[in-house]
């Protein structure tokens, strides 16, 4: 429990900085979080992968073959998955093309998993697991929605 004198010098402290005020600095700050868009709400697909993602994206539609609303919206999740997939292939293979001893310091290879460059592995693995995870299930979800269309198809055959 607080005492009083901590709960004053926390409504105090509360008046000193409340963040950007203007819409400028408001959109300054709102990219701070963002380094690889790997987590982000909105798909980040960088300029010069734009013409490979549609590709991508057109071959994945054309497969998954959504015939609904709901079955669109998982296979763009699907999409997205895959590209989340992607962009963290990309960043480990620049991050190898600029030299181990780049990125993980002046560390081996075994080295690499300790300390602060362990933190960035466990965490790059944590955002691929995390993904994956995601793509299993919207996979396992347009599968049962196909699954439940084809045995609704086969009622109404039985039936005519």
């Amino acid at each position: 429990m607080m005492s009083e004198k901590q709960l004053v010098a926390n409504q105090k402290n509360s008046l000193l900085s409340c963040g950007p005020k203007s819409m400028e600095g408001k959109a300054i700050i709102s990219n701070n979080a963002r380094k690889h868009g790997l987590l982000s709400q909105n798909l980040f697909i960088p300029e010069d992968q734009r013409k490979f993602f549609n590709e991508l994206r057109t071959a994945y539609i054309k497969e998954l073959s959504p015939q609904s609303e709901i079955e669109g919206f998982i296979a763009e999740r699907i999409i997205s998955c895959i590209w989340r997939l992607h962009l963290l292939a990309l960043i480990e293979k620049e991050k190898y093309e600029k030299g181990v001893n780049d990125f993980f310091g002046d560390k081996n290879l075994n080295e690499s998993f300790q300390g602060a460059s362990g933190n960035t592995m466990a965490i790059l693995s944590r955002y691929e697991r995390s993904i994956e995870n995601s793509l299993y299930r919207a996979i396992k979800e347009l599968r049962m929605l196909k699954y439940t269309e084809i045995k609704d198809l086969e009622v109404v055959i039985q039936q005519s």
